[in-house]
């Protein structure tokens, strides 16, 4: 970074240093000869000559301080690329130079990118192609069998604005029905929830009507009233819709921004399971996970780096029955020290990775709220499982076999530790962060990239797709 106090044609402070040591070195040699002239003169006071060598300089004079280090930090690891074949391959229709957002169908595939919708059959070859009105943005979920646009009604300026909703037939492109009240909509693969909301933020519930609709007919299974601003929040959110979770997970704000609440529902009837999550002292904070029995939120995180980075994860039953368990931990320091990292948050097997306030990483049971193993006070935990902890180490993800403090392995590590989510599997883990996939070897810790940017299709396979292709993978 260039120092703006400086002068642009001044020389460098070494610069300048190094000439004003050559003159401390004139000086001292001139000192040391006019002395030795002195004393062999017949003016001098008689006093025996010095014998000897002369006085030897000191080695603050003998060489000028070193240039400073202008050489570049070595750059993170190239991975190999993935050697394994993949799943599938289609070829794209080329249209612009980003690659498309893309989802998989019961008949082919669907891609999409800032102006239109397009279906292919299983050859890549285009089938139909949809293109919405222009607007600021549109927002595309896919099912096996449907394709589900949906965007602002710009001819409807009431608060929250209204949506339309358009289904597809995911094998024709034609239009199946239409909806323009929704104020929020979320898909899963066999449920379309709809939000309609025109009571304002009264903190009553009734504020918003929430619907569970068949997505071929909208036909409504049923319908219960929640507070304002309703919305399912443990859908996939990705443009290839998810299976439809144990429970939804609807967060809405009765009063505003700062008022949000939780409440779980029965996906097959709407019935309320629990509402609330609210701490006694505060809100619940930003949703994080859910296991069957457990809402998990992260709250109190530290935004001030100079006293150090903590957050509290506390874990709601999801029955309703209040807080179980809250548990501080430490996060990271980001943007080389001005902030607080955020908690990692990546689920496997019921388990969140950790770093405990004393500096061990550590396995938090989020059903229990207990710590079930910690590794040596080494690096930050970014994922565990019940068997496995890993851990980022500067530039190395580290891998530990809960109850042996030693790591297994030790492999590159190229991703951001609180923007990655990693998935642990029983033969291999992979990290995706800003878009791409990077696998390694749960035995060794062989490591590749599988590419980017990477498109999630379930919950155990992705695609990557670039501007002329998209190959899928499995995970195993």
């Amino acid at each position: 970074m260039t120092d703006v106090d400086a002068d642009p044609v001044a020389p460098p402070p070494w610069h300048r240093r190094r000439w004003l040591v050559y003159a401390g070195a004139v000086a001292v040699v001139a000192a040391v000869v006019g002395t030795l002239l002195a004393t062999s003169s017949g003016d001098g006071d008689a006093r025996p000559v010095p014998s000897g060598a002369m006085p030897t300089l000191g080695s603050q004079f003998a060489t000028p301080p070193p240039a400073p280090d202008t050489s570049e930090p070595a750059g993170p690891p190239v991975l190999p690329a993935y050697s394994g074949a993949p799943l599938w391959t289609v070829a794209l229709p080329r249209d612009g130079e980003d690659a498309p957002d893309f989802a998989v169908t019961d008949h082919g595939y669907v891609l999409t990118d800032r102006t239109a919708v397009v279906g292919l059959d299983r050859t890549g070859k285009q089938v139909w192609r949809h293109v919405p009105p222009e607007v600021d943005y549109f927002t595309v979920r896919v099912t096996g069998r449907q394709v589900f646009v949906g965007y602002a009604n710009a001819a409807d300026d009431r608060w929250p604005q209204p949506q339309v909703v358009i289904a597809l037939d995911a094998a024709t492109g034609t239009e199946q029905w239409r909806e323009v009240e929704a104020s929020f909509w979320s898909v899963t693969t066999d449920a379309i929830y709809l939000s309609v909301c025109r009571g304002g933020q009264n903190n009553h519930i009734g504020d918003c009507q929430f619907t569970a609709r068949d997505p071929r007919t909208n036909t409504v299974r049923w319908r219960i009233p929640t507070y304002a601003s309703a919305s399912v929040v443990n859908d996939s959110g990705d443009t290839q819709a998810a299976p439809t979770p144990p429970y939804l997970l609807i967060g809405s704000y009765p009063t505003g921004r700062d008022s949000f609440i939780l409440s779980t529902h029965d996906p097959r009837t709407g019935a309320t399971l629990g509402r609330g999550y609210r701490r006694q002292d505060g809100p619940v904070g930003s949703f994080d996970l859910a296991t069957e029995r457990t809402v998990t939120t992260t709250g109190d995180q530290d935004d001030n780096p100079a006293d150090g980075c903590q957050a509290v994860l506390t874990g709601y039953a999801v029955s309703g029955a209040g807080e179980t368990w809250r548990h501080t931990v430490r996060t990271t320091k980001g943007d080389e020290g001005r902030r607080c990292a955020r908690q990692p948050v990546s689920l496997n097997r019921g388990r969140m990775g950790v770093t405990e306030t004393n500096g061990a990483p550590s396995v938090l049971n989020l059903d229990t709220g207990a710590v079930e193993w910690s590794a040596p006070p080494t690096g930050a935990a970014i994922a565990a499982s019940d068997t496995t902890l890993l851990v980022v180490d500067g530039t190395e993800l580290l891998a530990y076999r809960v109850g042996n403090a030693t790591p297994v392995w030790r492999a590159p590590f190229t991703g951001a530790l609180d923007t990655s989510t990693v998935l642990i599997t029983g033969t291999q883990v992979v990290v995706t962060d800003t878009g791409e996939a990077i696998g390694y070897d749960l035995a060794t810790g062989n490591a590749w990239s599988y590419g980017t940017p990477v498109t999630p299709v379930t919950g155990a396979s992705f695609a990557v797709c670039d501007t002329g292709s998209c190959r899928g993978y499995a995970i195993g």
